[in-house]
C-alpha cells in the first residue's frame, strides 16, 4: 500500500473507532437505577434466608460493581449469591471472605430490561438487632454512581417473642 493509501486507511479506521467509542461511552442505562437489599427480618438460630437484591429499573445495565458493608455481629452471608431469571444470562462473581464486607461483580452479554430482583443473598442471623446493608461503593456500566438505598435486615431473638406473647393476658 502506498503512504498516502495508509495515511487515508489510518484516518477512515481512527474514525470509525472515535465513533465506536462515542456511542459506548454513551450507552447507558435509560434512567438513573436505585440498587438497593430489600428490607428483611430474619430470626437468631433459624434457617438461611435469601434477601433480595433489586433495582427499581434496570434498563440498560450491561454490569455493575459494588461493595456493600453490613453489621458482621448481626448477620453472615452464608454462602454465594444467586442469580435470578432477570440475570440469568450474566457472569455473577461475589467475595464475602472480609467480615462485614460484600463485594459483587455481574457482567451481562445484553442490557437488563426492566426492573425488580436481581440477585439474592443468602444470609443467617448471628445476634439480635438491626443492620444496616449500605452500598459504599458502586459503579454502574463502569461510571461511578450514588443513586442507592440503604437496606435494612432486622434479626429477631425467638425467645424473646415468646415470652413477650406467653406473658399476655
Amino acid at each position: 500500500m502506498a503512504t498516502e493509501q495508509k495515511r487515508a486507511w489510518f484516518g477512515r479506521t481512527v474514525a470509525a473507532l472515535a465513533v465506536t467509542v462515542g456511542l459506548i461511552a454513551v450507552a447507558g442505562p435509560s434512567g438513573a437505577a436505585s440498587l438497593r437489599i430489600v428490607d428483611a427480618a430474619l430470626e437468631v438460630g433459624g434457617e438461611t434466608q435469601l434477601v433480595n437484591f433489586a433495582v427499581d429499573d434496570a434498563t440498560g445495565i450491561e454490569g455493575f460493581e459494588l461493595t456493600m458493608a453490613y453489621d458482621p455481629a448481626v448477620v453472615r452471608i452464608a454462602g454465594p449469591l444467586r442469580r435470578t431469571a432477570a440475570t440469568e444470562g450474566c457472569l455473577l462473581v461475589d467475595n464475602s471472605t472480609e467480615p462485614g464486607t460484600l463485594r459483587i461483580a455481574l457482567a451481562c452479554l445484553s442490557p437488563l430490561q426492566g426492573g425488580g430482583v436481581l440477585l439474592t443473598v443468602p444470609l443467617q442471623a448471628r445476634a439480635p438487632g438491626t443492620s444496616p446493608f449500605a452500598i459504599t461503593y458502586c459503579r454502574v456500566n463502569e461510571q461511578l454512581s450514588n443513586d442507592h438505598a440503604v437496606g435494612m435486615v432486622t434479626v429477631l431473638d425467638p425467645s424473646a417473642a415468646t415470652t413477650l406473647a406467653s406473658s399476655q393476658p
